[in-house]
């Protein structure tokens, strides 16, 4: 094989590899980890809990966990790859003072396994289960959504005001969507210009232009009581992107940072502080 040859492959692999990394990167943004979102949660019984399953007029599928004395309801929204069921050590916590209404977001759950969009078509279903809940009576909402659920839940309320609801919580929520990306993958060797096809790559599939999921412009336009929290130890999301939210949040939002990693409903010191803003926020109707 003589230089000429030789130099034609290597350009062609070399090529090759590009198109492999974007693609890959591609599906791995446009998609849900399918060893993380079919992965057995447990369900309501296995924690003594009694649900209602419904589903919303946008035809996703959530539960209801009623209470008979609460007068507040917490909406439940996981993050990415997970789904309600994972969610289910904070309905606990939460379902022994309120009522709670855990939604399963496109391509998650009980759902058909589909492309998401990191937040953007996702605050359409935090809509639907608002609506649901007005069109119930229920008139003392708190929304909260961790990670993909938290983008989900500062996009919409940052665009729509519903009397209904008093407060929101945005748990271990990147600031900016196309920044974390491209950031995320230079921490794997990815150059800059094969993340940015990578994610240009991975709206195309899901339908949607990630350049406008920017939690941190919404959340400067949402007047609800709030809370942005982050783990000390979350390597998925730095904890930087609570400062960023940080600054862009009105004084209608208090901040903290407390001791754990990414997405753990589990986790005490998480709990507590979820546990502790839904009882402080100001009841409005009576």
């Amino acid at each position: 094989m003589n230089n000429r040859t030789m130099g034609k492959w290597i350009v062609i692999g070399i090529v090759v590899i590009h198109l492999l990394v974007c693609f890959f990167g591609a599906v791995s943004i446009a998609f849900p980890n399918v060893f993380k979102v079919f992965k057995d949660y447990g369900s309501p019984a296995d924690y003594g809990l009694q649900s209602e399953a419904v589903i919303l007029d946008s035809g996703e599928h959530a539960w209801w966990f009623p209470h008979p004395n609460a007068r507040r309801t917490v909406v439940i929204c996981h993050g990415r790859s997970r789904g309600k069921a994972y969610m289910l050590p904070l309905i606990v916590a939460l379902a022994r003072d309120y009522n709670v209404f855990a939604i399963d977001f496109q391509g998650h759950g009980e759902n058909s396994f589909r492309p998401t969009t990191l937040g953007e078509q996702e605050s359409a279903s935090v809509g639907a289960a608002v609506g649901y809940l007005e069109k119930k009576g229920h008139r003392d909402v708190v929304l909260f959504g961790v990670s993909m659920g938290g983008s989900a839940v500062l996009l919409w309320a940052g665009e729509n005001h519903s009397p209904v609801i008093t407060g929101v919580v945005a748990d271990g929520t990147f600031a900016r969507l196309n920044p974390y990306l491209i950031r995320k993958a230079n921490s794997l060797w990815i150059p800059t210009y094969l993340a940015k096809a990578s994610i240009a790559l991975a709206g195309w599939m899901s339908g949607y232009n990630p350049k406008d999921v920017n939690p941190a412009e919404s959340i400067a336009k949402i007047q609800y009581a709030g809370l942005i929290l982050h783990g000390d130890e979350d390597d998925l999301i730095p904890v930087e992107n609570l400062k960023w939210l940080r600054e862009t949040a009105g004084k209608n939002f208090e901040s903290h940072i407390y001791t754990g990693a990414h997405d753990q409903p589990n986790n005490p010191d998480f709990q507590q502080k979820v546990l502790s803003f839904v009882e402080r926020v100001p009841i409005q109707y009576q």
